[in-house]
Formats: C-alpha cells, sequence, structure tokens
C-alpha cells in the first residue's frame, strides 16, 4: 500500500474565494442551482498528485484538511479503470461519503468546506488482473471571475465597471496598451460592492486594452480568480 503523505499526512489548501455558497450536493452528475453557472469560469490550478493503479486490494491514500473553502473542484483521471472512495469528517460539508466504482474520471466539488477528506484510490475490477495504470489528482480554483460591463472613454483616462461577485475581498484592474498586457499596470479596488473605478493620468488618444478579476485574501495571503474577457477604450 501506498500512503502519500502531504505535510505530515495533511494537505491544508487554504482558503480560496468567493461568496458563502447555498449547500447543495457536491457530487459530479447531480443537478447543479445557478451559482454552479459559474463552474469552469476559472481554471486556475492549486496542486496536483499523482500515482500508479497496480492491485485491487491496496489503495492510495490522501488525508486533506480544507480550511474556509469555496468553489475548489478535485478532478481524478487515470488511464485504467479506478475505484474512488472519499470519506469526510463530521465538519466537512458535504457529509455524506461517496464512492465511485470502475470509473476513467471522478469530479468532487468542494462548496463552502470545513474540514478533512480521505481519498482513497485503487484499481478498478474491470481493469483486468494484468493491467496497470497511472492516475493524477489536481485541485482547481474555480472562483468565479467578474466581467466588464462598460468601458467609457474619458479625457485621458477611462472608467470601468464590472460584474460584482459576492464575498470576495476586492477586484484588480490591469490595463496595457499592448494586447497581451505587456509593461501592464495593475490597481486594486476592495470590497465586493465596489464594482466601477475611474483610471487617470493616460495618454491622449491612446487604445488601452482592460481586463478584472476578483481576489479573496485568506491568512494573509491573496487568492486571485483568472481574468475577465478584456476589452478596448480609446482615450480622448
Amino acid at each position: 500500500m501506498t500512503t502519500n503523505t502531504i505535510k505530515a499526512k495533511t494537505t491544508k489548501i487554504t482558503s480560496l474565494f468567493l461568496a458563502l455558497v447555498m449547500m447543495m450536493s457536491a457530487f459530479a452528475g447531480f443537478s447543479i442551482t445557478a451559482e454552479a453557472k459559474e463552474w469552469k469560469k476559472s481554471n486556475v490550478l492549486l496542486a496536483q498528485y499523482s500515482g500508479q493503479l497496480v492491485s485491487y486490494e491496496n489503495d492510495d491514500e490522501y488525508t486533506i484538511t480544507i480550511s474556509s473553502l469555496d468553489y475548489v473542484e478535485m478532478v481524478i483521471t487515470s488511464n485504467i479503470p479506478m475505484d474512488v472512495d472519499i470519506d469526510p469528517d463530521l465538519y466537512a460539508y458535504p457529509f455524506k461519503s461517496f464512492f465511485a466504482r470502475d470509473v476513467t474520471k471522478y469530479t468532487f466539488r468542494f462548496f463552502e468546506s470545513r474540514g478533512t477528506f480521505t481519498i482513497r484510490i485503487s484499481k478498478g475490477m474491470a481493469a483486468g488482473f494484468n493491467s496497470t495504470g497511472n492516475y493524477k489528482i489536481k485541485f482547481y480554483n474555480r472562483t468565479p471571475k467578474p466581467s466588464v460591463k462598460k468601458l467609457t472613454a474619458q479625457k485621458k483616462a477611462f472608467a470601468v465597471e464590472w460584474g460584482k461577485k459576492s464575498g470576495v475581498t476586492g477586484y484588480q484592474i490591469q490595463y496595457s496598451t499592448d494586447a497581451n498586457f505587456r509593461n501592464a499596470k495593475k490597481v486594486t479596488v476592495k470590497g465586493a460592492d465596489n464594482t466601477s473605478k475611474k483610471i487617470l493620468k493616460l495618454n491622449k488618444g491612446k487604445n488601452y486594452y482592460v481586463r478584472v478579476r476578483t481576489f479573496k485574501t485568506y491568512d494573509g495571503k491573496r487568492y486571485y480568480s483568472s481574468w475577465s474577457a478584456k476589452k478596448t477604450v480609446i482615450t480622448k
């Protein structure tokens, strides 16, 4: 049996962003309410682990502690069928244990989790007696990113407005005269309710590319979503 000890058997995936989401089913395949439409909009990889599938009896085991977690998704993939067992403690959500048999991909979504999850992965019966395979576990930040709603040209300036995302610490604006955001400047706006900003002291008649992302501060560290789609404005 292979036991993966991640930071003394406990990996602390410290908190990532976003709103107090209503408790709902986190198992892939269940119906998802409106909040889950934001899934997949951010694809920031937080951590990844890998292992080998050899025996039916022996499991690879991971014990992962999740603290103040919102919108994080675990994806396990394998090149042969595998069995996946997830067992949370009483302080975690969802409280229910989940088991998937003979799958090559398994997705588990954490909504407002607080606690420890034990994850066991073993070779599935459908894989065949002599086969061996490999699997990967990836944890993604699925924090919803904002969208730029309005970009208004002003005299040597522009005003930008974006969609509100509840539960975040604030937003970050990035702007540049380069489409690839080389030599870009960033402006931080604190507070989830503050969804507009005027950027001053720019060059006249210049084309600026603008995009926005959310962030949440936890334990003194700032976690970001991915960037919104970029938009352009020409200053007056």
